[in-house]
């Protein structure tokens, strides 16, 4: 029968295979934390290590006071490579509760999540299972989960498991003690792993010949707006909300950052925009990415509160353009106001925000309460115009990317009564020659 060591390199085979990015680890084949329990591994636990730059010496070397390393025995680095770092038993999973890692391994389901009850004691399904360490600080930007995806269903056919009902599942589908670990819905992770593996198996035929199309004149794939509605101390009626969904219809966008909005104001927002366009709101409070479905798909959010009630805070939204083939983050900001935070709270709101990008090129936009946030890197995109604290235009609203992108039509908008605030406009494409 073949060894842990043996399997876990098929597994690197078929992902280098697929054309993933592998690694591993000098002396991953015989690495374990315990030579006294034999590690005999039926499923997998994938978990995140809740911060994008955890390291691999951590990971599989030197291990935390008071557990040995290895913690796990693969890790997904934040551009996606996959590292196998021990093929032997890890300190990963900790307690858990011993139904759930039973449910685990005969397979959870694929439309839900598992709910377990409190831990068993003194049990740990350590020597039954993989521990896959996503170095992310909640939900996996788009490489590491398209990476941890085929990970699994590498491992699922390196060892023979079921490839319709996966033993697959999370750190808090066997353990109460990590309730967010990892930001993802493994019941809708568990269906992608079966599709993957149906699709590797599944041969594609070729395409028929299709006609070269009609030329279409150049559209910028990110078409970003930046509007504040002033939602608290503004007009709140439906009628004000369907007058700033025209007024935001009008200028043609296929994104909006918005701010000071509501549940209500949003869902008339995108009523106005159109039948395909949705909201994804910070933990429903006032910050929110609006986008065009029709034209962009939306991964999994990486959010950032600021500790108000208001809900002042931020929101990264992956979005993918198919056609564009370009995948972007997009993040909302509302930093809080001079009444409750400091200049420097306030610049410590804006790299908080800009911390929440991953590796697609990036945008943030919004309310940042200040002139010039502090955000190394990134290019700011709109006017700077601001008057904070001076007589004239209050103007604290801004777009600044990350990335190699070419900017072009920035302007503001007057919306009038409908906000204290300008808006603001501003296309982006990929910049190719850079």
């Amino acid at each position: 029968m073949p060894t842990v060591a043996e399997r876990f390199q098929t597994a690197l085979n078929l992902l280098n295979g697929w054309g993933f990015k592998t690694a591993t680890v000098a002396g991953w084949q015989t690495r374990t934390a315990r030579k006294d329990i034999p590690y005999q591994p039926q499923g997998v636990v994938n978990h995140h290590t809740g911060a994008w730059e955890t390291k691999d010496d951590l990971l599989f070397r030197t291990g935390r006071t008071g557990l040995p390393a290895p913690l796990c025995q693969w890790a997904v680095q934040v551009d996606g490579t996959i590292t196998c770092g021990a093929a032997g038993y890890a300190n990963g999973a900790g307690i858990n509760n011993q139904a759930a890692v039973e449910a685990l391994i005969a397979g959870m389901p694929l439309n839900s999540e598992w709910h377990p009850a409190g831990d068993t004691p003194n049990y740990s399904g350590n020597r039954r299972t993989i521990s896959i360490e996503v170095k992310a600080p909640g939900a996996y930007n788009e490489a590491q989960r398209a990476a941890t995806v085929a990970l699994n269903a590498a491992l699922i056919l390196a060892f023979g498991w079921s490839k319709t009902r996966p033993p697959v599942g999370a750190h808090k589908e066997i353990t109460r003690r990590k309730p967010g670990d990892p930001g993802d819905d493994m019941g809708k992770f568990r269906a992608d792993v079966v599709a993957f593996i149906a699709a590797k198996a599944t041969p594609v035929p070729d395409p028929e010949p299709t006609p070269d199309p009609e030329p279409v004149p150049a559209v910028a794939p990110i078409r970003i707006g930046v509007a504040n509605c002033q939602s608290y101390d503004g007009d709140k009626s439906a009628a004000a909300w369907t007058a700033r969904g025209l007024k935001m219809k009008a200028e043609k966008r296929n994104v909006w950052c918005v701010s000071e909005t509501s549940k209500p104001g949003r869902d008339v927002l995108c009523a106005v925009l159109g039948k395909t366009w949705k909201a994804k709101a910070l933990a429903d409070k006032t910050v929110a990415v609006l986008y065009d479905s029709a034209e962009l798909a939306p991964r999994l959010t990486r959010p950032a509160l600021f500790g108000t009630p208001f809900g002042h805070g931020a929101i990264a939204v992956p979005l993918y353009n198919a056609a564009a083939k370009l995948g972007t983050d997009v993040i909302a900001v509302h930093c809080r106001p001079h009444t409750v935070a400091t200049l420097a709270q306030k610049q410590g709101d804006a790299r908080k925000a800009a911390s929440l990008a991953g590796t697609w090129p990036s945008v943030i936009a919004g309310d940042f309460a200040q002139q010039d946030p502090p955000l190394p890197g990134w290019v700011r995109q709109t006017l700077n115009v601001d008057t904070m604290d001076a007589t004239g235009e209050q103007h604290v609203d801004a777009a600044f990317t990350k990335g190699p992108w070419t900017a072009t039509n920035s302007r503001r908008i007057d919306p009038g009564n409908l906000s204290d605030h300008k808006w603001l406009a501003v296309d982006l494409t990929p910049n190719t020659t850079k």
